[in-house]
């Protein structure tokens, strides 16, 4: 039997649990990666757009071409984050913008549907899912995205507050993880839903504020947001920038009556794409 591998699931579900996991799971056990940097992996995959909450290309490919690795790891070859197929060997294959391109994860219409959907919400576009009847979507991928779009722009949690969970073991690796994402940030939000402050309870709804730095921001070295979180405390607050994880103490924050700022360590530049995710009283 033959294996199909694509770094590029393990890299991005990897970069996600190691910055975002917050559920807890004795067994779970994290990809096996290569000592490879994101930098030579192709930019516009559909599996950074599933999993990075700050992706900020204007479009997406789902399309994959055979990459050659200098070297693949012993563990490599005894996990299933691969997909089989009838020969022997295993196949390494990464995003690919060519017409002449390999539909590795079988993405078809209704899963183009919602991932179109997602893109929207990702940067911050205008975006909504009413048209669309999860009871009519046959696959397990697009059924899950609906759900993560209907919690984040609905505030609908129905589906996370039941014991009608869908996962099987028939699932493929990629449906599996991208449903453990779309519950892990659902326990975030709904730890979060109140917080008992002298015996009252404050309840709170995440937002998102996606910011493009302009001249003056560079020059400034900071950005500023016309909204005050409840908190800016480091678990309640998720900085990216260029579509990368900032973790405290890469950056500062500060709030006044009505506006915030945020600056990152690193030196910004006019264009740079900065999402800020944070909570805020309701």
């Amino acid at each position: 039997m033959a294996y199909i591998f694509t770094p590029e699931l393990n890299y991005y579900f990897y970069d996600y649990w190691r910055t975002r996991g917050d559920l807890q799971f004795a067994d779970l056990k994290l990809p096996v990666i290569q000592d490879f940097s994101a930098s030579l992996l192709p930019p516009n995959s559909f599996i950074e757009l599933l999993f990075n909450n700050a992706y900020s290309y204007s479009t997406y490919n789902y399309g994959f071409s055979v990459f050659e690795l200098k070297y693949q790891k012993e563990e490599l070859f005894r996990r299933m984050f691969v997909i089989p197929r009838t020969t022997s060997g295993v196949s390494t294959y990464v995003t690919t913008d060519s017409t002449n391109y390999v539909n590795v994860y079988t993405i078809e219409a209704e899963d183009i549907l919602l991932l179109d959907k997602l893109l929207l919400y990702r940067l911050g576009a205008p975006v909504d899912i009413i048209d669309i009847d999860i009871n009519t979507l046959t696959k397990k991928l697009p059924r899950s995205i609906h759900r993560y779009l209907d919690m984040m722009i609905n505030n609908n949690f129905d589906y996370f507050t039941t014991t009608n969970i869908e996962t099987t073991i028939s699932d493929t690796p990629l449906e599996q993880l991208f449903e453990l994402y779309v519950f892990n940030e659902a326990h975030i939000i709904m730890k979060s839903w109140s917080t008992l402050i002298d015996s009252g309870e404050i309840n709170l709804r995440p937002l998102r504020s996606i910011n493009t730095v302009s001249a003056s921001d560079s020059t400034n070295g900071f950005i500023t947001i016309l909204d005050v979180p409840y908190s800016t405390e480091s678990d309640k607050i998720f900085l990216a920038l260029n579509g990368n994880r900032i973790d405290f103490p890469n950056y500062s924050i500060a709030s006044d009556s009505t506006s915030t700022t945020v600056t990152p360590v690193t030196t910004i530049s006019e264009g740079d794409i900065i999402v800020v995710e944070y909570y805020k009283q309701v």
